[in-house]
């Protein structure tokens, strides 16, 4: 519910529709009794850290290995001046 709330606030700000269309709180409510339930079953926590440790190692391999695309030269450009700019300080 929270993904599709947030989605729907997105929508609704860049379409002027009314904010009423999103209801973030049934997000939050189903965060909430998610939490209870996992706080209650140790091994469902267990599992939850070790589900969390695994996505956090692969996202951080794929950061690792994901070429970085060169900068636009403007922005090169930019920032080697602001470099100079603090050098000469």
């Amino acid at each position: 519910h929270a993904g599709a709330a947030r989605m729907l606030q997105v929508i609704c700000a860049m379409y002027n529709l009314p904010d009423y269309l999103a209801d973030p709180e049934a997000g939050r409510q189903q965060y909430k009794e998610l939490n209870e339930e996992i706080e209650e079953d140790p091994e469902v926590r267990e599992m939850v850290v070790q589900m969390e440790a695994a996505y956090d190692a692969r996202a951080r391999q794929m950061a690792e290995d994901a070429p970085q695309p060169p900068l636009p030269p403007q922005v090169d450009q930019f920032l080697r001046d602001l470099d100079r700019r603090f050098d000469d300080r």
